[in-house]
């Protein structure tokens, strides 16, 4: 069955590509190398590639020769292609988040080539708040979940604003 993904690359490069779910992940990263989205830093196609989920933050790289149905890839997700060597799973970040009242929470070992949905989901852990009532903002625009931190435009200590919706109440 063809599958619709949704891709980012380290340099703030995004595509949306259809793929056969039954194609190996190792395949996957040929086409995008084909492609010439795969990472090349210095102008020459490494071959060091990985593809990471963004809602679990699973690593495959080239050698995984499961196909993308079994490596639980599915239609619409977002996955981030990265060298295999700039991936760092650690965190290496400190990223603050200053709620309405001015209260800031420090959120560390974030790593750049996380999704802010998973710091959206760490955050909500440490807030005791449905995931689904964050949201953050920065430079004046609401952030995209899906993006990295790296394609964000965030860096270590940087200052995102927290707005915590409401849950609507039913009227009576």
């Amino acid at each position: 069955m063809k599958i619709t993904l949704h891709l980012q690359a380290c340099t703030k490069k995004f595509e949306n590509l259809e793929f056969d779910d039954q194609s190996t992940v190792k395949q996957l990263i040929k086409h995008l190398s084909n492609l010439g989205f795969a990472p090349n830093f210095d102008r020459e196609q490494k071959s060091d590639v990985c593809i990471v989920i963004q809602d679990t933050d699973v690593v495959l790289d080239s050698s995984c020769n499961d196909t993308l149905q079994q490596s639980n890839i599915r239609n619409g997700e977002h996955l981030y292609v990265s060298e295999k060597s700039d991936y760092r799973p650690d965190g290496s970040c400190i990223l603050n988040f200053r709620q309405m009242n001015g209260d800031i929470t420090t959120l560390e070992n974030i790593s750049y080539s996380q999704s802010m949905k998973s710091v959206t989901k760490l955050l909500a852990e440490k807030l005791n708040q449905p995931e689904k009532n964050i949201r953050l903002i920065f430079a004046g625009k609401i952030m995209d979940i899906y993006r990295t931190v790296s394609n964000s435009s965030l860096q270590t200590q940087s200052t995102i604003h927290l707005v915590l919706r409401v849950p609507k109440t039913p009227t009576s």
